[in-house]
């Protein structure tokens, strides 16, 4: 996925919509992740040398609809409470994809905001072929 996806609007608490469409190769039930944009193209505040990016994911999206040029998304795997276990699976190493949380929850984790990027996984959502 290339760097110039991201979060165009915070829709809800749970949905957001990402610039990642159909001719990109969105699909419903695709697995995405937020990163925070404060971690990337870090520069020593020194000598003023770019250091590098460390990928620091605020949350896990999955895409449910699919437009020409972006794409309605939810929050995967968040539980009452506001942790990830999206994250907790991936902690603890399980292999089985997380599944679509449904509801209203808490506020989005870390402060998911407009303009934050977005990545592919290469994961699915279960039953998404």
């Amino acid at each position: 996925m290339s760097d110039d996806y991201y979060v165009v609007k915070v829709v809800t608490d749970y949905e957001l919509l990402v610039n990642f469409g159909a001719p990109d190769g969105a699909d419903a039930g695709l697995i995405l992740k937020v990163l925070d944009p404060e971690t990337q193209n870090v520069k020593d505040p020194k000598t003023g040398l770019e250091l590098g990016s460390v990928e620091r994911e605020k949350a896990r999206i999955a895409i449910e609809t699919v437009g020409d040029k972006m794409s309605l998304c939810r929050v995967v795997g968040r539980q009452p409470g506001g942790t990830l276990s999206a994250i907790s699976t991936v902690m603890t190493g399980s292999q089985d994809p997380p599944t679509l949380i449904r509801g209203n929850y808490p506020k989005w984790p870390e402060g998911v905001k407009e303009g934050d990027p977005v990545a592919l996984t290469g994961r699915r959502l279960k039953g998404k072929p």
